[in-house]
């Protein structure tokens, strides 16, 4: 308890900056009208298992604010929707060389136009300064639901080597900082219920009842308690040798490669990940600027939609604008995982011990048109319990995403 207490005192004391930027963040971000929603859902059925991580599905809705210009880290511009260079009152505008190449002339009609010519072209004297980041910002409402193998052993039954049964429902809020070198920042805070007052026994038996499937008992579960989780993660900037060029509109690739650091502290979870991820396809975009998100969506009879130039049928017929096939791989430090060995307030009757070290693969696909997008991956993730019984069960799951301006 000592260890964890001081865990999290050193972790919001070594963030206390970035919450406040958070805060602001968010305040500012959620007022933009470009917005997409999206649906998560992850089951191991989808796998043909039934056990430990069985379902999880999540809502979220994102806003993404306009691009910001940063001299020496202070911001001196941005650009509106209309492409209107906007200063900020009083703050140093970067200065433009007397000579350069003709291109340095050109209005930029972006923030990662102007980022291009500085930092590419070399047409301001301080171009070495100047960055661009543009904020994320939303919430998210998510169910996730653990269980033993046997599903319908009673509680006499109840095998000792089994997992209990789980079940961790939260909302929370999140802010992303995504910058022009594909590198990004992200928040999240979360707060919810563990345990029975979760809703996912309930949401579990309805599932089973309406498809016909045996009625799980969850006479062994991990007792009730509020929750609450604050997250991070880091994702470093993708090699300048992985893409064509700085140039947003050209900076598409057939390949990269990123890796990212994740923590999450907080009543449910302590762990630290290190992954990286990769992808390979066509047309595929940078993070910075990846999945275009707008204010609405295009008319379904649109003329433009209809034009054989557009490759469209229907609006949901539409040829994809980019795709890729992806991977990653992830190691995790674990300090504590509640829904295994209980409740940090409460005492719950039957718990597991831990593993310190797991290790998560992954591969799948994920397909763009013009305002929405849809993935489907494959999830392996090594045993997280101690014990010979456990050695040689892995998590399999599923996962399906779907996301667009609705």
């Amino acid at each position: 308890m000592h260890r964890f207490v001081y865990t999290i005192a050193v972790f919001l004391t070594n963030t206390a900056q970035a919450q406040s930027n958070f805060i602001d963040a968010y305040k500012e971000t959620i007022k933009s009208p470009a917005t997409t929603w999206v649906l998560d859902s992850e089951n191991d059925a989808y796998r043909g298992s039934d056990r430990y991580y069985t379902n999880g599905i999540r809502f979220t809705r994102y806003h993404q604010g306009a691009a910001k210009l940063t001299l020496n880290g202070k911001h001196f511009a941005s650009f509106d929707n209309d492409k209107k260079f906007i200063t900020v009152p009083g703050a140093p505008q970067p200065t433009l060389r007397n000579s350069g190449p003709s291109d340095c002339t050109d209005e930029p009609e972006s923030a990662y136009q102007m980022y291009y010519q500085a930092n590419k072209l070399g047409c301001f004297s301080d171009g070495q300064d100047i960055d661009v980041h543009k904020h994320y910002a939303g919430w998210t409402f998510a169910n996730l639901i653990y269980t033993p193998t046997e599903i319908t052993a009673t509680f006499d039954e109840f095998q000792p080597y089994d997992r209990p049964y789980a079940g961790y429902t939260y909302f929370g809020r999140f802010v992303e900082t995504v910058r022009a070198n594909d590198s990004s920042t992200h928040y999240e805070v979360q707060a919810g219920i563990l345990g029975k007052a979760s809703m996912s026994q309930t949401v579990q038996r309805v599932w089973h009842k309406i498809f016909g499937f045996d009625r799980p008992e969850w006479d062994k579960q991990i007792d009730t308690e509020p929750a609450l989780q604050v997250n991070v993660r880091y994702r470093f900037a993708v090699p300048s040798y992985l893409k064509y060029d700085l140039d947003e509109s050209a900076n598409i690739r057939l390949f990269d490669i990123q890796p990212y650091l994740f923590a999450e502290v907080g009543t449910v979870f302590v762990r630290a990940t290190a992954g990286v991820d990769a992808r390979i396809g066509f047309n595929m975009k940078g993070q910075f600027s990846g999945q275009k998100i707008t204010d609405s969506l295009p008319k379904a009879f649109d003329s433009a939609i209809l034009t054989d130039e557009s490759g469209c049928v229907l609006y949901i017929l539409c040829l994809p604008e980019s795709g890729y096939l992806f991977g990653k791989i992830e190691e995790t430090g674990v300090l504590r995982n509640s829904t295994i060995e209980g409740g940090m307030f409460t005492s719950s009757e039957y718990t597991q011990d831990i593993r310190h070290r797991v290790r998560t693969t992954s591969f799948g696909a994920k397909i763009n048109w013009e305002t929405w997008w849809l993935s489907v991956s494959f999830n392996n993730r090594s045993p997280e319990i101690k014990g010979i019984p456990f050695e040689s069960k892995y998590h399999r799951w599923g996962e399906f995403q779907i996301g667009g301006n609705w």
